[in-house]
């Protein structure tokens, strides 16, 4: 029996009602069941999905929004490092990574119930 193909129905959500958090400037939404209310979105380019994270307070979700950013202008520090040394990294892609993301915000979300 193939252990890998089975379907998993325990897990810390098992039972669990999930709310739905919906975002109300972009109309996207995220389920939550621990009483998370704010919503982080981050997109990096115009064709990237929305990346939703759900938090209990602005304050969380402000540092994790502020560390996804911080992220994304280092992937194009180093970058452009590997781009100067390309002759050691020949698998570098030839486009850097895009950088600061084009939409990152913070918002309370609207509480739907599932």
């Amino acid at each position: 029996m193939l252990t890998f193909a089975k379907r998993r129905c325990g897990g810390a959500n098992a039972g669990r009602k999930a709310a739905m958090l919906t975002d109300p400037l972009s109309g996207a939404g995220k389920r939550v069941y621990f009483g998370q209310r704010w919503l982080c979105v981050v997109q990096q380019h115009d064709r990237s999905p929305l990346l939703i994270s759900a938090w209990h307070t602005e304050e969380e979700a402000k540092r994790h929004m502020k560390t996804v950013v911080q992220s994304m202008e280092y992937d194009v520090r180093a970058w452009h490092q590997m781009d100067a040394r390309r002759h050691l990294y020949q698998s570098l892609s030839l486009e850097p990574p895009h950088g600061r993301p084009n939409v990152h915000y913070v918002v309370e979300g609207e509480v739907r119930e599932q």
